[in-house]
């Protein structure tokens, strides 16, 4: 019987192996057919989706965003023991990660929070004649993000030259390779873009959804948004349109 388990496996993984398998891809009209074109072929398409795109600023220095403490910063910006960089390493683990896809368990718990308070929101405007659901698709945010604005967040949140500067040091460096059929392509750097499953990437991306939570807090003192009635406490981040 075991023999048997295992020959139908080894069997799933090749037929999976073989549908998943990319022998041509089509690139601006032409049609690339070797590995090594497919390879460069993905790595251009890929690199573009990472590119710095030219936009224009919205200036927020005027609004009121969450400030960080003097002892907090303080903490931040001092040199690390020994002991507390051996601690890290030791607690690595190996390649895992904090959790799934490199996020914290209390991080997913507001994912999974978020599905009940949609539902909630919808039925509470489902009263109202006229009313406005904003869905902001996260995960897509996660790969066009850019690094000026978390800088410049930083900077309005009250964080330090010197704490600005380590956290952009590890977003320039950062590179990508793409595996094709099971061998990673060339490496490109990124101009924008947090890395799925970096522990640093879900407290980034909280700094950089605080430029969205002051503006929707702007817009509510100005009277364009009212919150949702009894939601007040459950939901103080949740608007309408009335």
């Amino acid at each position: 019987m075991g023999d048997k388990n295992t020959r139908f496996f080894h069997l799933s993984v090749s037929l999976r192996k073989g549908r998943n398998y990319i022998r041509k891809i089509e690139q601006n009209g032409s049609r690339l057919v070797s590995l090594n074109n497919v390879k460069e072929g993905v790595a251009n398409s890929s690199s573009t989706l990472f590119r710095k795109p030219k936009c224009k600023r919205i200036e927020m220095g005027h609004l009121r965003f969450s400030k960080i403490s003097e002892a907090k910063l303080f903490w931040l910006e001092r040199s690390p023991l020994i002991e507390e960089v051996k601690q890290v390493v030791w607690d690595c683990n190996g390649s895992k990660t904090p959790g799934l896809d490199g996020y914290t368990f209390s991080f997913n718990k507001k994912i999974l929070d978020g599905f009940m308070i949609a539902k909630r929101l919808f039925m509470a405007s489902a009263t109202r004649s006229i009313a406005l659901l904003l869905k902001v698709d996260f995960y897509k945010a996660f790969n066009s993000i850019l690094w000026e604005h978390i800088d410049i967040s930083m900077g309005y949140m009250g964080f330090g030259s010197h704490w600005r500067k380590l956290v952009f040091e590890c977003l320039s460096t950062s590179k990508l390779a793409i595996l094709i059929n099971g061998s990673p392509n060339r490496e490109f750097s990124m101009e924008r873009g947090l890395r799925h499953g970096d522990p640093l990437s879900p407290f980034l991306f909280d700094i950089v959804v605080q430029g969205l939570t002051v503006l929707l807090n702007k817009a509510l003192a100005s009277g364009y948004f009212k919150k949702l009635a009894n939601f007040s406490r459950t939901l103080h981040n949740s608007f309408v349109i009335c």
